[in-house]
């Protein structure tokens, strides 16, 4: 059996079901870019699998409403998935479940922060370079498509800050817990957004969460980092109050 990347996150392995559906080119490239796609559905990684086993098509990886992952495709590997074969063969796939459907095709949170989070993680286990706006990108840039959606190009910038953070703590391990936080509109600190913190293999882990679980951190040596300001627009809605890692 093929296995999934040695990702530090739990990856279901669906690459035999994808195989059995021959919509895969097993050629190995040289991987440049991350490329990100909607479902067009609110789909669960096995309804993606039986999307693709009627349509020629394939991605290397899904994250489902909830934030989980799933493989379909080795990384290094020709997915049937960016309508370019220049993308196909420098690009690794990230689908992603959507909230709703048209016209808005919204992404939940969890689905596109993991996706982000994924990403990093590839720029920095697989790819080996830093992403950018050149490198991480969205299913458009290769072909005429919508995808992957007007509310992910609200994301984006947010995205890509979320992909270099992780393949930053990967390549260069922060010695301290780093928590970023949003302020509510009375200037207080209300809501921990998002935060690193290093771990023995030097992956990061990164959190959802409200005061009580930064007060826990703080009390415990972690640093206190506000929120770069153009964000916090794009996460002002944060209200998971438990860690998602």
């Amino acid at each position: 059996m093929t296995t999934t990347i040695a990702y530090d996150l739990p990856v279901k392995n669906l690459i035999a079901g994808l195989n059995a559906t021959g919509h895969v080119s097993h050629v190995e490239h040289r991987k440049t870019h991350v490329t990100i796609h909607h479902n067009g559905g609110r789909l669960s990684h096995e309804g993606v699998l039986e999307v693709w086993k009627v349509r020629p098509a394939s991605a290397h990886f899904d994250i489902d409403a909830l934030g989980d992952c799933a493989q379909y495709v080795r990384a290094v590997e020709y997915a049937w998935s960016c309508g370019s074969t220049e993308g196909n063969q420098k690009s690794i796939s990230i689908e992603m479940a959507n909230q709703t459907l048209a016209p808005d095709w919204l992404v939940p949170q969890i689905t596109w922060t993991r996706a982000a989070r994924l990403a990093g993680w590839l720029f920095a286990r697989v790819i080996g370079a830093r992403p950018t706006r050149d490198t991480l990108v969205v299913h458009k840039r290769w072909s005429s498509t919508a995808c992957a959606g007007p509310h992910i190009d609200r994301q984006y910038e947010l995205m890509l800050t979320i992909a270099q953070d992780t393949y930053d703590s990967i390549v260069s391990p922060q010695e301290d817990t780093m928590i970023m936080l949003a302020q509510s509109s009375d200037g207080a600190n209300r809501k921990a957004v998002y935060w690193i913190a290093p771990s023995e293999n030097g992956l990061v882990k990164e959190y959802i969460g409200d005061m009580n679980l930064v007060n826990f951190f703080q009390g415990h040596g972690a640093k206190i980092v506000p929120i770069k300001q153009y964000l916090l627009d794009a996460i002002r809605d944060v209200n998971t109050a438990s860690p998602v890692a």
